[in-house]
């Protein structure tokens, strides 16, 4: 039997590698590119010196703790190939989901173990065949495309890995406990592991925080106080305190100081209030791609999702907040007769509780479902073998291979479209035509494969039939987002450049300059204003250079301690031509006294300075220095030292 279970086990494995493996071609993109290819203390690893390596682990910029374990094994892929290429990152991202897979199956067995599922009678075979199913449906839903082959989403995974570790070190140890009991020393390990394996969930992403939560969940709706064989009301009522506590925590925060959380929504085009109602209709959304898995309906982008701004606009919103206390009282009443309907439904709100709460982050992402799917798909497994062998016990296994294998079908399809640039950017926008960011990915590709082509006669025409495509996708972002800085930028790039005919040509900057005066200034509009700057310090842009200096200088009007966007017009002023270089020190010199506690500013000056006045230079490094207390910034003043 073991030999049996075991070839299910490899060949499961089989298929999960055959259904990605078309995948691993697939571009770097989006996040990936400022957390990884330019990334330039990882980029620049030094295998050979230790600093190197502890530079690279903190060298992201996402997260309170800069996720230092995932950031590591990104610089591990660089060592060992030499370079940042995509098939080695997503080669190794499948070879994490395929742990995680196997972490699945072993989860899964604890669970059918517990005390609640004692009178369901499983055979050791069932237990076995049921994990096996639960870890094949996860690893091949093809929801978790987007995150096994989105580079910089290993962070996602190891995450979830680590959080699987330490529900799995809970229950090996809790079963146990149901039954005879614990030594003091039993106690002492099992919270000396979970502290560790917490802490590298978190170092891995700061969502790993939630496996302190998800035990209370395993705890209420598997063991329900069983201890050495009684139930103690006293250790039940402890973990529904415990359980609690963080709801309870944020409602006397709210209480107390309303704006504790809502200030933090500053730079974001939604309200606390607008982000809440949202995700009440997002999670059914995510639910739905769970429960059918339409690919037409996936996609990396899903900015066209409408904002709930009340109860009843729109008025699904209200309905869906009804729908999620009726489901929870359902699983409530039925918590006797099916208890992995609530151990389910708990372990999946509460996994999504950081990323789909009170928090400021975008509204919809795949990869947040990584995690939360475990605990829907092992009670889904559970009671869909339970149902099958009452009702057609013969019949069960062929029903779980032609769902594993439609959904191993779908992954290899929706992996196919994630393995180039074109395929993806396409089918983003054709199955989301109302996205502004679907929109702007495809023009941003057919504008990259325009300006790729040669100027001869065979491809001119090819070259401006892309570029009008591209524009006409620009525009549509525009539309749709009109309060969005990335489509204004490449509309006047691209009338700069192509078309300075045309009479409105100049009508996108001075839309920029109008926006600068009101837009929550985002991570991504940075991005897209230092493109701008870039552009406009070339040949064609210069004639704008001075209302692109003024639009700058609005937005440091408004953010003032913003120290990237001094360092934006620091490289503006080098294409201003005239003395540039007396205006660039001008401009750093009044601004190191203004932001003296910016590191990158002190970098900046020392930088600068380090050719012309090597001593003040050594002065803005010690304060750099000083600030950098991780020594992230160590490596790259080491290099502008050293030319």
């Amino acid at each position: 039997m073991l030999f049996q279970t075991n070839r299910i086990l490899l060949l499961a494995g089989v298929f999960i590698a055959l259904a990605y493996w078309s995948g691993l071609t697939g571009p770097f993109f989006f996040d990936d590119l400022p957390n990884l290819t330019e990334n330039y203390r990882l980029i620049n690893l030094d295998s050979t010196e230790a600093d190197s390596w502890r530079t690279a682990a903190y060298s992201s910029t996402a997260g309170m703790f800069y996720r230092p374990l995932s950031m590591i094994t990104f610089a591990a892929n660089l060592a060992f190939s030499g370079e940042l290429s995509p098939f080695s990152l997503k080669a190794t991202n499948l070879a994490c989901h395929l742990l995680i897979a196997f972490s699945v199956y072993y989860f899964c067995g604890l669970v059918l173990r517990s005390p609640v599922l004692a009178g369901s009678k499983f055979s050791e075979l069932d237990q076995k065949y049921i994990a096996i199913f639960a870890a094949a449906i996860w690893a091949l839903h093809p929801l978790h495309v987007s995150t096994v082959l989105y580079a910089v989403q290993r962070m996602a995974q190891l995450s979830t890995l680590a959080v699987l570790a330490g529900l799995i070190v809970f229950l090996v140890y809790r079963l146990k406990w149901a039954k005879s009991g614990c030594t003091g020393g039993e106690l002492l390990a099992a919270a000396l592991w979970t502290i560790i394996i917490s802490i590298m969930a978190v170092l891995s992403k700061e969502n790993g925080a939630i496996l302190i939560w998800l035990i209370p969940v395993l705890e209420l709706t598997l063991f329900r106080g069983l201890w050495a064989g009684k139930t103690h009301r006293v250790l039940e009522v402890s973990t529904w305190f415990i359980f609690l506590t963080p709801l309870l925590l944020i409602i006397v925060a709210l209480a107390i100081e309303p704006s504790l959380i809502g200030a933090r929504f500053g730079n974001r085009e939604f309200t606390l209030e607008e982000r809440l109602l949202t995700q009440s209709r997002i999670l059914w959304q995510y639910l739905g791609w769970l429960s059918w898995p339409d690919i037409r309906n996936m996609g990396f982008h899903h900015d066209d999702i409408t904002l709930s701004f009340n109860l009843l606009n729109p008025i699904t919103t209200l309905g869906s907040l009804i729908a999620w206390f009726c489901a929870l009282v359902a699983a409530w009443r039925l918590r006797d007769r099916s208890p992995l309907v609530i151990f389910g439904l708990l372990f999946y709100l509460v996994s999504h509780s950081i990323e789909s709460s009170f928090l400021p982050l975008e509204m919809v992402y795949e990869h947040r479902n990584y995690l939360p799917s475990v605990g829907l798909t092992v009670a889904f497994s559970c009671i869909f073998w339970m149902c099958g062998k009452r009702l057609a016990p013969e019949r069960v296994g062929f029903v779980a291979v032609l769902m594993t294998l439609g959904l191993f079908a779908l992954c290899a399809m929706r992996s196919m479209v994630w393995s180039d640039f074109q395929s993806l950017a396409y089918f983003n926008v054709k199955n989301h035509p109302n996205s502004p960011r679907a929109n702007f990915l495809y023009g941003q590709m057919l504008y990259a494969e325009s300006i790729a082509l040669r100027s001869v006669a065979s491809e001119s025409d090819q070259r401006k039939a892309g570029i009008v495509s591209a524009r006409s996708h620009f525009e549509r972002m525009h539309e749709l987002s009109p309060r969005d800085f990335a489509p204004l930028v490449m509309l006047h790039q691209i009338d700069g450049q192509f078309f300075p005919e045309l009479p409105d040509g100049e009508q996108w900057l001075s839309k920029l300059v109008d926006l600068a005066e009101s837009r929550r200034l985002q991570a991504s509009d940075r991005t897209f204003v230092d493109v701008l700057i870039k552009y406009s310090i070339s040949e064609s842009g210069l004639a704008h250079i001075q209302e692109v200096n003024s639009m700058l200088n609005t937005l440091l009007l408004r953010y003032p301690s913003n120290s990237g966007l001094v360092l934006m017009q620091y490289d503006l002023l080098s294409g201003m031509g005239g003395s540039s270089e007396e205006r660039r020190e001008e401009l750093l010199s009044g601004y190191l006294h203004r932001y003296t506690e910016s590191i990158a500013i002190q970098m900046a000056a020392a930088r600068h300075l380090h050719n012309s006045n090597l001593g003040e230079a050594y002065v803005h490094l010690g304060k750099g220095l000083a600030q950098d207390r991780k020594r992230r910034y160590l490596s790259s003043l080491k290099r502008t030292f050293e030319q």
